[in-house]
């Protein structure tokens, strides 16, 4: 019956009266579908109309409803694998847990392998990885150890985004970056992590990785 009724809405519609159904916080459900709950925020606000389909397959068993609700209320279309003209390229993407900043630019190291990714997530042709995080700082946006983060490479991103950073010689980590008057700050997401603060000349010892797209956990 509750599926009959959301036949009509649209994904972020459905999202929400599910979990406002269940008195869940958005980061309730993002602890319990193991989904960052930056993307549960844009998933419910509609700027995430088309989720992957792992998240979708997270969600649905978070809330115990059929996959195929989810899929529909979004537009995704599975592919047919008997159909050669639907079938997508997926893009391989080199997997990495640590990056360094060399002189010649940045340095990758521990290559684990690639990950086949939907090229609709990337939306474009610029460079990605997929780094592997390490560390409890971001856990209270549910990121946790060994998580894979989908990063466009980039030296720029806005104030507020999530992204890979490096500071001095030490190896690459993910932060929430802010940018006010001059400042530059780095904030996990964790009280056992004190925000890094920079400014001036020591703005030439920080090295901005890329923009993270996407976070992926595997079971």
């Amino acid at each position: 019956m509750e599926n009959k009724i959301f036949d009509a809405l649209d994904l972020a519609e459905i999202i929400k009266s599910l979990r406002e159904n269940r008195s869940w916080s958005q980061r309730q459900l993002a602890t319990i579908a193991g989904i960052s709950n930056t993307e549960i925020n844009r998933i419910e606000s509609g700027e995430r109309k088309q989720p992957s389909l792992m998240v979708l397959f997270q969600l649905s068993k978070a809330f115990e409803v059929p996959v195929d609700l989810l899929i529909n209320a979004c537009g995704v279309k599975l592919v047919n694998p008997l159909a050669q003209s639907e079938k997508i390229s997926l893009r391989k993407i080199q997997v990495v847990s640590t990056i360094r900043v060399s002189t010649s630019g940045l340095a990758y190291e521990e290559d684990l392998g690639v990950e086949y990714t939907d090229p609709r997530v990337l939306n474009d042709y610029a460079a990605y990885i997929w780094f592997k995080i390490s560390g409890d700082s971001m856990i209270g946006e549910c990121i946790r150890e060994n998580d894979l983060a989908l990063v466009r490479i980039q030296p720029e991103v806005v104030s507020g985004s999530l992204a890979i950073v490096v500071i001095n010689e030490e190896p690459a980590t993910l932060k929430r970056v802010y940018k006010i008057d001059g400042y530059l700050i780095f904030h996990s997401a964790n009280p056992n992590y004190p925000p890094r603060i920079f400014h001036g000349k020591q703005l030439k010892t920080i090295h901005i990785v890329g923009l993270v797209k996407e976070i992926k956990r595997k079971f």
